[in-house]
């Protein structure tokens, strides 16, 4: 059965891995998608990594492909690794303003992020009441 229909049919989203669209690798399609709409594109991926950031989140979408149920996600750990290449385009255009943005965000990023204290309760010790 093909992926999409069953997407359909059970109302379920599949993920793909941000990296086929944006690495050196990627299809010369995608790279002149990129190149053109670079402008739209990375200022929205920016924003959708701030919020992510902000939100303390583990994974994010970034990119839904039209008329799927697909999208393009990342992981928590490589935020920097796009932000980088974000900022590459930035520098190129000499946005230093966006670059400084950027540049914040992955030192926030290489922060370590504390772990949750667990929560103890105290246990009351109930006495029994005990006659004789």
């Amino acid at each position: 059965m093909d992926i999409n229909k069953l997407l359909k049919l059970t109302n379920m989203y599949a993920k793909t891995d941000w990296k086929k669209y944006f690495h050196e690798e990627s299809s010369p399609a995608v790279k002149e998608y990129l190149e053109t709409n670079a402008d739209r594109i990375y200022p929205w991926i920016l924003s959708i990594i701030k919020q992510a950031v902000d939100e303390n989140l583990d994974e994010v979408a970034i990119i839904k492909f039209t008329d799927t149920k697909m999208f393009a996600t990342i992981q928590r750990n490589e935020y920097s690794e796009l932000l980088n290449k974000i900022m590459n385009h930035f520098v190129e255009r000499e946005e230093y303003e966006q670059c400084a943005e950027i540049r914040d965000l992955i030192i926030l990023l290489s922060i370590p992020q504390p772990k949750p204290k667990r929560k103890y309760t105290k246990r009351k010790d109930k006495k029994l009441d005990t006659k004789l």
